[in-house]
């Protein structure tokens, strides 16, 4: 970052070219078609994340603030492995017994056993870790409740965050749309 070769641009044109994460999606929600693709969703905490360090770069008293970088990313992280799911045909929802609908939370999607066909026991323990270990960082369920205070964002959870997206977004697969889908 303090050479200027890493920067947000350098990480999402990476992501365009070898990710995922970097194509572009249809989605159908209600009769609307929405095109999407994860790089707008990434980008600000990516950016907010090199200007913090830049700033600290230029002046070792200022103390970056990675409070919505580290916010944003965590919970980002979690619709990526959503939509990565979806893309592998693994279900992200589950019916209860009154025929509710709802979503599968983060242990249950890492318990689908198809996900040790793209995520090394290694990659799911440190994912595990990171986001929902009650005994790791949580960091999934101490941001949705607002269990972190200030002090306690730290770089390492940053860091830790963007090696978690480039695992998540390893894979370079791109799918279509089904026929009922497409755009006409």
């Amino acid at each position: 970052i303090r050479e200027g070769k890493l920067t947000t641009e350098e990480i999402m044109n990476f992501l365009r070219k070898n990710s995922w994460a970097g194509k572009t999606y249809v989605k159908k929600i209600g009769n609307d078609e929405i095109h999407y693709n994860w790089i707008s969703l990434l980008a600000p905490a990516i950016e907010d994340y090199t200007v913090q360090i830049n700033i600290y770069f230029k002046n070792d008293k200022y103390r970056p603030n990675f409070v919505l970088c580290i916010d944003s990313l965590t919970l980002k992280i979690e619709g990526l492995l959503r939509d990565f799911f979806t893309h592998q045909n693994i279900s992200t929802s589950t019916f209860r017994q009154d025929g509710i609908v709802r979503e599968k939370d983060l242990n249950e999607l890492f318990a689908e056993p198809k996900m040790m066909e793209f995520f090394s026991e290694d990659e799911l323990k440190f994912l595990r870790f990171l986001l929902i270990e009650q005994t790791g960082y949580n960091l999934r369920h101490r941001i949705a409740h607002s269990f972190l205070y200030s002090q306690q964002y730290a770089i390492d959870y940053m860091n830790y965050l963007i090696i978690a997206m480039l695992r998540v977004c390893q894979y370079n697969f791109k799918v279509e749309p089904k026929p009922d889908e497409k755009s006409e």
